[in-house]
């Protein structure tokens, strides 16, 4: 499922690319240059835009769907319960991006913050550097 998280880290990549490419080919004043015209049209300038993603390193689709298989409907109240049946529908039985969305039980929540935990210690360096830029 492509969210909108990824479709403005593609979107930021292409236009780091092309200030990149612009700067190769036609100087390294090119960001300045474009950047009149630009301040113009939008009020204010483009700028090349580092970025640092991070990702669970677990699938946290299949982690509610497990969770959900073992608790079923009677971790929701009964709206929820059907919406989170409509979540599962068609969906293959380790796939479950759409009920990771709306699934609060704590069969879920606390091996997914576990999980952020122990990701976040994996990438301190990472997280660190990032902050301190």
């Amino acid at each position: 499922m492509l969210d909108q998280l990824e479709y403005e880290l593609q979107h930021l990549e292409v236009i780091n690319a092309l200030i990149r490419h612009g700067e190769r080919v036609f100087g390294d004043d090119f960001l300045q240059r474009i950047n009149v015209a630009i301040r113009a049209q939008r009020g204010t300038d483009y700028r090349l835009v580092e970025t640092t993603v991070l990702r669970p390193s677990e699938d946290i689709g299949a982690m509610a769907a497990e969770c959900y298989r073992k608790t079923g409907a009677r971790s929701f109240g009964a709206l929820s319960s059907l919406v989170a049946r409509m979540a599962m529908r068609g969906i293959p039985e380790d796939e479950a991006d759409l009920l990771s969305y709306l699934y609060f039980d704590a069969c879920f929540t606390t091996p997914l913050i576990e999980l952020g935990r122990a990701d976040a210690e994996a990438r301190a360096d990472d997280i660190l550097s990032m902050l301190l830029d």
